[in-house]
């Protein structure tokens, strides 16, 4: 997801979607993903002109068993995807705050490493023997960039 905050002022100013609208999009289709079948899982990574990072990652990407106050907040039962936006929505605010903290906003994102972490973590979920997945990546940006350059 692009948080470049210049991009998507640049994006509303032409009467385009808001990072808001988007973003409740964006988790529309998380939900929707998590339904089609209960093994699925996802990282939401981040771009934004300070590099990139990971905003979310499901328990069972992570390495190690989830704590104990992880798994007592959530209940015996739950489903991530009932988590998930709360969880989601509260790492995008903290990273928004901190791009505003910093005046990380101006420049292009740094979209190159965001793509980077991605092929790092789908190459370590191909190279799991036990676990048969088809990694994909979903890209969500507001700029001038095209797509394709980014797809071999």
């Amino acid at each position: 997801f692009d948080m470049n905050k210049t991009a998507w002022a640049a994006t509303v100013a032409a009467e385009g979607p808001t990072p808001q609208e988007v973003a409740e999009s964006l988790l529309t289709f998380i939900r929707a993903f998590f339904l089609t079948h209960g093994g699925n899982s996802i990282t939401l990574l981040a771009a934004h002109a300070g590099g990139g990072e990971i905003l979310y990652q499901s328990q069972s990407l992570k390495k190690g068993a989830p704590s104990k106050a992880d798994r007592s907040a959530r209940g015996i039962g739950t489903l991530e995807m009932d988590y998930v936006d709360t969880e989601i929505h509260a790492a995008m605010v903290d990273l928004a705050q901190r791009i505003e903290k910093n005046a990380d906003g101006g420049g292009a994102s740094m979209l190159s490493s965001t793509f980077a972490m991605a092929a790092c973590i789908s190459n370590r979920l191909i190279s799991d023997k036990l676990r048969r997945s088809i990694p994909r990546v979903l890209l969500v940006v507001s700029g001038t960039e095209l797509p394709n350059q980014y797809i071999p």
